[in-house]
């Protein structure tokens, strides 16, 4: 743990590494408005904890094409895969969306022993393998993620997405809600509606989109759709484009 600690984590080392983080937004949670693809498709895309050789062979089973289409992920990019950082800098590609997921928070909040010891017991040794700029770098992308993105489609209508679950039901308050730590933090790490199987219904949203809760299969209640399907311990991840999104059938009671 100690060498851990020398090699140097960002809020270990104090305030200076982080104020230093390129591109660091002024406020650490936040929502991103994506107007609509006029030109190709959107995909959504499940947590994908470092494996980048899912994304890939993803991608090509849907004949993904950079030039025009689009991935929105539901965050859960780090951790747990060989990857992390290759990952994270996706998020500077123009055709690559993404929110922030409970391991990303874990990589930014990790600033006492009990809360870095987490981190690293679930995936965050891959930090720690780099040095220099890349340490830097790896920091500031994680900050750069919003907590919230709403997805405009050709049509007008809004899609949600966060990265555990939506607990209100009304997405055109988001930002508002955001500003509430006890919202803002289900919204990264929340459980309630897979584990009781409830239905939520949004006023606004067409659909709101997350991951962090593991499904055998895209799963659907009322407007929220879930499609972490456990990448990195199956190799299965989701990757489904907004027309069939918006079509997918509720789980039957």
């Amino acid at each position: 743990m100690a060498r851990l600690f020398q090699r140097g984590h960002p809020q270990l080392l104090g305030p200076s590494l982080k104020e230093n983080a390129r591109g660091s937004p002024t406020e650490k949670i936040f929502h991103q408005h994506i107007g609509p693809n006029l030109k190709g498709r959107d995909f959504f895309l499940g947590d994908l904890h470092g494996r980048l050789d899912a994304l890939i062979l993803a991608m090509g089973e849907n004949s993904f094409n950079p030039k025009c289409d689009r991935i929105i992920a539901v965050g859960d990019l780090i951790d747990r895969g060989h990857n992390s950082y290759d990952i994270l800098k996706l998020t500077r590609e123009p055709w690559f969306y993404s929110v922030r997921g409970n391991h990303e928070a874990m990589l930014l909040e990790s600033n006492d022993n009990s809360s870095f010891k987490q981190w690293l017991e679930n995936g965050g040794e891959w930090f720690f393998e780099m040095a220099g700029d890349a340490i830097i770098d790896s920091f500031g992308l994680a900050l750069n993620l919003p907590t919230a993105l709403s997805v405009e489609t050709p049509d007008g209508a809004i899609i949600g997405i966060c990265h555990a679950e939506w607990p209100q039901e009304d997405w055109a308050n988001v930002e508002k809600c955001l500003d509430d730590p006890v919202i803002a933090n289900t919204m990264i790490w929340g459980r309630t509606v897979v584990s009781s199987k409830t239905c939520r219904w949004d006023k606004t949203a067409a659909l709101t989109i997350h991951g962090h809760s593991f499904v055998q299969e895209i799963t659907k209640f009322g407007t929220a759709l879930f499609i972490d399907t456990g990448c990195v311990f199956n190799g299965k991840l989701s990757m489904i484009d907004c027309e069939t999104a918006l079509r997918w059938p509720e789980a039957k009671p």
